[in-house]
């Protein structure tokens, strides 16, 4: 008959006497024996642990379930050993992108983002505006377009942690005028109001003509260029340029000659449909000394150089036109028989 005398178990921890992981994680404790013969209890703060009979325990870490944890091995009446105590506790998991909350960059330049923890056992992840950065996986992210950038890293104990968002503009995004294209008539004021910088320059013809000023007033003539250089306090430079279309001027393109001889061809004074799409238009002919020669207050292009069906001869006489809006236009009309 052959006796097997087991001898007494090594009551220990292998996680040692301190552990800890983030919150959330799995926590596992481990006995160093193993022994089927063997019975286990586990404790937390001395309290005996409900159910736990395994040599391994295992629990979800949060602040219910840190203190300190010992390993009671019995065998038979024999044995009964008590394991060191494990503190078990949870451990800061956080990240962080170094420097600053904000970012602005000059068109074509960029911006290193990079992690306060280099690790090579984490797994990193880069986000811009929530989306994932495909094939970013690394603590320093370049970047030159314009978001919220964040970071995310992960570890094999299942911890998560993610930074805090930084954002990244563009010069050329965030400045600018409220209005680069204006259609005006020819002697029209205009106003431009620029933002987004710290100083500005005002062109006309590539002459430098204010500086400093957000706003720019001006009256431009026909061939005119207007231009602004935006500078940012990071010393970055935007260039707009103003575009001015000028509406025809109506009198401009008034008949101003008529040649009633009854050939057909300018035998009346004809207005240009801008004028003669107004509903009722006054006219009022007068010679050279300001005397009235003819007067039409819903005129449809019938004056062929007569005064109370009497022919007038061959001069040169002004003409006073009134619109439905008010608006007048004055010039002269010359008589050639």
């Amino acid at each position: 008959m052959v006796v097997d005398f087991k001898g007494e178990p090594v009551a220990e921890i292998i996680n040692g006497e301190e552990v800890g992981s983030c919150e959330g994680s799995l926590m596992k404790l481990e006995s160093v024996e193993t022994d089927s013969d063997y019975h286990y209890k586990w404790y937390r703060n001395d309290a005996l642990i409900e159910g736990e009979s395994n040599p391994f325990l295992e629990f979800d870490l949060n602040e219910s379930s840190v203190g300190e944890y010992k390993l009671e091995i019995t065998f038979s009446d024999c044995y009964s050993v008590v394991s060191q105590t494990t503190n078990v506790t949870i451990e800061d998991f956080s990240i962080d992108i170094t420097g600053q909350d904000y970012y602005e960059i000059c068109n074509g330049e960029t911006v290193s983002l990079e992690a306060d923890v280099r690790d090579s056992e984490l797994k990193y992840e880069w986000k811009r505006n929530g989306e994932n950065i495909s094939g970013e996986k690394s603590p320093v992210l370049t970047v030159s377009e314009p978001g919220f950038y964040q970071l995310f890293i992960s570890n094999q104990n299942g911890c998560h942690a993610g930074s805090r968002l930084v954002e990244l503009s563009s010069f050329d995004d965030i400045s600018g005028v409220n209005n680069n294209v204006f259609n005006i008539n020819k002697g029209e004021q205009i106003e431009i109001l620029a933002y987004g910088g710290v100083n500005y320059e005002w062109f006309v013809n590539d002459i430098l003509l204010l500086e400093g000023d957000d706003s720019f007033v001006y009256t431009p003539l026909f061939d005119d260029q207007i231009s602004l250089k935006i500078v940012s306090e990071q010393g970055c430079n935007k260039f707009v340029d103003v575009e001015l279309n000028f509406n025809e001027d109506p009198v401009e393109f008034i008949q101003n000659l008529i040649t009633p001889n009854g050939d057909g061809k300018n035998d009346y004074w004809v207005l240009p449909s801008k004028i003669t799409k107004n509903s009722n238009i006054k006219v009022t002919i007068l010679n050279r000394q300001g005397s009235e020669v003819y007067k039409s207050e819903n005129y449809k292009n019938n004056w062929s150089g007569e005064n109370n069906g009497k022919q007038l001869p061959s001069s040169t006489y002004y003409y006073v036109i009134t619109l439905d809006d008010g608006n007048v236009l004055t010039g002269s009309v010359s008589i050639l028989r």
